[in-house]
């Protein structure tokens, strides 16, 4: 009797096993098919809210180019206007050599605007990118630092006219850099964007502003008094090196999650090194030259 005991013992541990492994196995399918199932709706997500080419090129190429030829042709007038007022009104000329300044003659009497302006242009630049980066993390939630950063722009845009009355509304300064960053960082801003995709944009760019801010700032003669020159190298070294890592960055980071452009898709033979393409050459040759290989 004691040996059919423990045959029934036996066979009562090893069913309870099996329904043990049977609850564990299915917990496991219900867990990898909740997993199949938000994997599924993160890509359907991510397809939502990254833009195609065509919108991206439309959004922040297309209107911000648009935008730039208008104002080309605006500064012909306003050259004009400018050039008028310097010469004939005495108000206007003090007004610019007090507080503006011009084209070559940047050092104005009075610092305090421009240092203050400048100053306020690192901070909301420094707050812009990292509201880019906040919003390139976290891309399936809503984004409502976007709607923050319209009140941000009208200030910039009153910085892009500071310096364009510098250089006395020439079409030379609306095509500099700095001004073409204006343009494609706000432009975007207040054009209708396909639903989800206005986190994806071209707004890292201003810590490019944010570096020629300082630069601005560090060549007026209050600075210069009042800090010395090996601090300002340092500090101008830092800027620079932090606005390349984050152009940089961030342009990799478009061109990563845009793709491949329309049409320039290359076309590979295949070899006994594998599929080979000239574009591929070209990059494999630079990396190369320029480095101790890829």
């Amino acid at each position: 009797s004691s040996h059919l005991g423990s045959k029934e013992g036996e066979g009562c541990r090893l069913h309870t096993l099996r329904v043990v492994l049977r609850s564990f196995a299915m917990a496991s399918n219900a867990t990898d098919v909740g997993a199949q199932g938000e994997n599924a709706k993160s890509r359907e997500l991510l397809e939502r809210v990254i833009p195609e080419w065509g919108e991206f090129a439309e959004v922040h190429l297309l209107w911000p180019l648009l935008v730039q030829v208008s104002i080309t042709i605006a500064c012909v007038p306003l050259h004009e206007i400018y050039r008028i007022l310097y010469v004939k009104s005495k108000a206007f000329h003090r007004f610019i050599d007090r507080f503006i300044g011009r084209t070559g003659k940047l050092s104005v009497e009075s610092p305090i605007v421009v240092l203050i302006a400048q100053f306020v242009q690192i901070v909301l630049s420094a707050v812009v990118v990292a509201l880019y980066a906040q919003s390139s993390s976290n891309i399936h939630l809503a984004n409502p630092s976007l709607v923050y950063q319209k009140p941000f722009s009208v200030f910039f845009m009153i910085l892009y006219i500071l310096r364009l009355m510098q250089g006395g509304f020439t079409a030379t300064d609306a095509w500099g850099v700095s001004a073409l960053v204006d343009i494609v960082t706000i432009t975007p801003l207040f054009v209708d964007h396909a639903p989800g995709t206005a986190w994806f944009n071209l707004r890292f760019l201003r810590s490019y502003l944010a570096l020629q801010a300082y630069e601005c700032i560090q060549e007026t003669e209050y600075i210069k008094n009042t800090i010395g020159e090996l601090p300002r190298r340092v500090a101008l070294t830092l800027f620079r090196l932090t606005c390349l890592v984050i152009c940089f960055s961030g342009i990799i980071f478009v061109l990563e999650i845009l793709g491949e452009l329309p049409g320039l898709v290359p076309v590979t033979v295949t070899t006994n090194m594998g599929d080979l393409s000239f574009i591929q050459m070209n990059y494999w040759i630079m990396t190369t030259i320029s480095t101790v290989g890829y």
